[in-house]
This record gives structure tokens, sequence and C-alpha cells, in this order.
């Protein structure tokens, strides 16, 4: 099974067998015991202040799904991605920023978001979508995330993830293959949360191996 990697911050990925040796090394990165690979990274740190991620390494997913794909990414969102700078750029300390923003509907109070508010965001996607180790192999995926500090009640109903899609969801345009198309959830935050889930999703729904739908 291939994957494309879905993420909001520094990613790497590696790969090797099983106790090999770690005799190859790229700048910025130091590969685990057992990882001879790297086969993606990005640290965002050679990219200028205030511009967005390379599209040779990203695509920035726009609307509201894929084209002709599920509404709402297929998980009820209420936001609308963009490409806009105050939504996804990169820092003055070379890292990458996303914001979530609303504009405030009649019935907001204060601080506390309201479903009827406007929300827009952002949603990267790595251009590579073959991620996979061999037979025997390990695949080892780490990204450093900050999520947003704010009291937990600003921070209703925004869900920052970092998370792998089976290369067949986006590649074929069948949207129906999910769950079969696997996904791997490695680190989701909600509500403002100071805790991380995380969940697999496989085979059939509902039930199957990955006890559908939820994971």
């Amino acid at each position: 099974m291939m994957f494309s990697i879905i993420i909001t911050a520094f990613l790497s990925l590696t790969w090797g067998a099983l106790a090999a040796p770690s005799h190859h090394r790229r700048s910025g990165i130091a590969l685990p015991p057992g990882y001879s690979h790297i086969l993606f990274q990005d640290d965002f740190s050679l990219l200028p202040s205030g511009s967005q991620p390379s599209p040779s390494k990203w695509i920035i997913a726009t609307g509201t799904s894929y084209p002709n794909g599920p509404a709402n990414w297929g998980t009820n969102e209420v936001q609308t991605y963009t490409k806009s700078l105050s939504n996804i750029n990169i820092t003055s300390q070379g890292t990458l920023l996303i914001t979530p923003l609303r504009v405030s509907s009649s019935s907001s109070s204060g601080s506390i978001p309201s479903l009827e508010d406007h929300w827009t965001s952002a949603r990267i996607e790595t251009t590579t979508d073959h991620f996979s180790c061999p037979p025997g192999g390990k695949l080892l995926i780490s990204a450093s995330l900050r999520f947003g500090s704010a009291p937990s009640p600003s921070q209703m109903g925004i869900w920052p993830s970092f998370w792998a899609l089976g290369s067949e969801f986006r590649r074929s345009g069948r949207y129906d293959s999910w769950p079969a198309a696997g996904e791997i959830d490695i680190a989701e935050s909600i509500n403002g949360s100071p805790a991380v889930w995380q969940s697999l999703h496989c085979g059939t729904a509902p039930g199957g191996p990955c006890n559908e739908f939820e994971g």
C-alpha cells in the first residue's frame, strides 16, 4: 500500500530494512538506527519569510472537497481551504504556519466560535504519492508540530492533524475506495484539548478489520 502525506508542519520520511546499517545521511536529518534512506524531507527553513511551501513538494488544497469528491472533505468540515498567505505562509523563523481564520456571524458570542461563522484554513499534501517500504522493512514518518495555544473554548471545532492517506483515493478519483485505500492518522488534536489522537482506517465500512467507522 502506498501513501501521500497530509500535514501542517515539518516532515521527514525514512525507510530501511530491519536492522539495516545507517550509512546514508542528508543535511538536516539524523537517521535513527535501523534506517538507511531518506525518501522525503522538508523543514521549510530555506524558503524566504512570507513565501509558501514549494509546489514541487506540496499541493495546497483549496475549496471544500477534492474535484467531484465528497462534500466537506467527507468529514463534515465547515472551513474553506485557501492559498491565501493569511492562512498559510513561511515564518521568519523558517517554519510553516497554518492559521485558521473566521468571519464572525451575528450568532457568535465574543471569542466563542459559532457553526454559522465562515472559516478559512489551509491543507497541504505531498506531491509524491508512492511512499512505501519493501516487504520486511520499516517506514518512519515524523514531524515537529506545534498546535495552537489559545484557551480551549476559543478552539472549539479546530482540528489540526498530520496523517497519511492511501494514494488510490487521490490518484484514481475513486472516492469510494475509502477505507480500503488506507489511512493512518498520526496526530490529531481536537477542540484545543491537551491530548493527541491516533487511528488506522482500512478494509471495509462499517466494521471490517479496522472497526470502521471508529478506526
